[in-house]
């Protein structure tokens, strides 16, 4: 709504839309590939100019892999994986969310701070968690401090994982490396099993959804553990998140303070019957990433400006006249992604030569 205001000064003569509803992923690979061809092979088909998502790293890492060669470039707002950090293979990916590789020195330094001597991490074998338990495992190991590590397939009940929980073992703290569903899992056979506050301390990922370990969240229903159950193992348990550096009261350049935004957004989810998520911020700012790079996209088509990439096949024509052979068009909207820099909902945005996010978190 804002970007498509005569006030934004963004895209004169032009709206910004995605579809309704907006497509899901489902966070699973073949979901998303799916989701993509179908629109593109939809009989009334959508021009798009541009992929903001998915909402994570497995379900993205297959479409930013092609997208650019239908031209369009893939920005995402919750895809963290440290593999994203490759220009040969993910060639016109941007995103909003800082590294997951950013964390794994935080969680370290948790580990430390309390001087505990031995871990157990528990990953879900994707390349988002391998990639934060290797540095992790690497970090402690270097500090003396014993970490054991057990993995599991995604698509496996990880309650059948070997030695998952062993009668007299000295952990006391584990480390929960995976997504929210399986986390929970986990934790209700914790909470059966004893293993619960304050004699063990269990650390999960803090970007979890509001109220992921509860019963009456979508998708739980099928874990037998009731809300009281699942605080006697999160009860002075730890939550790890990149949290952004950020004046909440200051004008942002879509016109409105991180403050207000938090506030409009928390209103519109309740309104709507949806849990408020802390990627929020970020899936604002990067679609504000696009409408920016968009804008300048169109002010040099209108100036005749196709400098750095005269070599590229096509036209130098209006956006609304883009097609997914146009590959200047494209070069130009990944220059104008790639020399992105304002001040967001999330902190200042810009990127390094990778498309990732230059660090703007602690």
């Amino acid at each position: 709504e804002r970007i498509n205001s005569a006030d934004s000064g963004l895209l004169g003569g032009y709206s910004l839309r995605y579809p309704m509803p907006p497509l899901d992923s489902m966070c699973s690979r073949t979901k998303s590939l799916d989701v993509f061809f179908d629109e593109l092979r939809r009989e009334e088909p959508t021009q798009y100019v541009a992929v903001v998502g998915c909402g994570c790293s497995l379900a993205t890492e297959p479409v930013a892999e092609i997208s650019h060669y239908y031209n369009m470039p893939t920005i995402s707002y919750a895809s963290s994986a440290k593999l994203f950090s490759n220009r040969e293979r993910f060639r016109s990916f941007f995103r909003t969310d800082p590294s997951e590789e950013n964390l794994s020195p935080g969680m370290a330094k948790v580990v430390r701070y309390y001087g505990w001597r031995q871990v157990a991490m528990l990953t879900q074998e994707e390349s988002l968690f391998l990639d934060t338990q290797a540095t992790v495992k690497m970090l402690l190991t270097a500090e003396g401090i014993n970490v054991t590590t057990r993995e599991f397939a995604t698509r496996q009940n990880p309650l059948t994982v070997d030695d998952l929980f062993v009668e007299g073992d000295d952990t006391r703290v584990f480390i929960l490396n995976m997504y929210s569903f399986h986390a929970r899992t986990i934790l209700c056979q914790a909470s059966q099993n004893g293993f619960t506050s304050p004699r063990y301390t269990w650390i999960t990922l803090g970007w979890y959804a509001k109220g992921w370990w509860k019963w009456n969240t979508e998708g739980n229903e099928t874990v037998p553990c009731s809300d009281e159950e699942m605080i006697s193992v999160l009860e002075r348990g730890v939550a790890l998140l990149q949290y952004p550096v950020v004046n909440e009261s200051l004008n942002t350049a879509s016109n409105i303070s991180s403050e207000q935004f938090l506030q409009d957004y928390e209103a519109r989810a309740v309104r709507d019957g949806y849990a408020p998520t802390v990627t929020a911020p970020l899936a604002y700012d990067a679609v504000w990433v696009l409408a920016t790079a968009l804008e300048g996209v169109a002010q040099r088509v209108a100036s005749r400006d196709d400098a750095g990439c005269e070599g590229a096949s096509g036209e130098l024509v209006p956006l609304g006249n883009f097609t997914y052979d146009n590959e200047k068009l494209w070069c130009l909207l990944h220059s104008e992604l790639q020399e992105t820099d304002f001040l967001g909902v999330s902190g200042h945005v810009h990127f390094d030569e990778q498309g990732s996010r230059l660090e703007n978190s602690v």
